[in-house]
């Protein structure tokens, strides 16, 4: 047999994608430390949850800097403290009894204090 015939090689590159996809599904599952309950929907929320962590952590390490906050979330964010809070509010009770994702919240906040703050805890 000519290895080289279309007929030949296609289905053995076909076999060879397809098995090449299966170990992505790994990438999917969460790892031990990371949160499995999943979010709520976000449709209602004042803030999506990742833009709610930077501000959160902005907030947080502007705090710690000494900043002033409602300055700095009006020129960096576009918001007022009476925003993140109704976000602050709606993301703690639709996170309420979620562990989980309380813990990973807060370990992400924390990232982000350092990164607007400047203070390394």
């Amino acid at each position: 047999l000519d290895h080289r015939l279309p007929s030949q090689s296609v289905p053995l590159q076909a076999e060879r994608s397809s098995e090449a996809l299966k170990p992505i599904a790994s990438f999917l599952d969460p790892d031990e430390d990371e949160p499995n309950t999943p979010l709520p929907s976000q449709s209602r929320a004042p803030l999506s949850f990742n833009r709610y962590i930077e501000v959160r952590g902005a907030i947080q390490g502007w705090t710690c800097a000494g900043m002033d906050v409602d300055f700095e979330l009006r020129d960096i964010f576009n918001i007022d403290m009476a925003k993140y809070d109704e976000a602050h509010v709606w993301w703690m009770s639709a996170l309420d009894g979620a562990d989980d994702r309380l813990r990973d919240v807060e370990r992400r906040v924390e990232v982000f204090a350092e990164r607007y703050g400047g203070t390394s805890g």
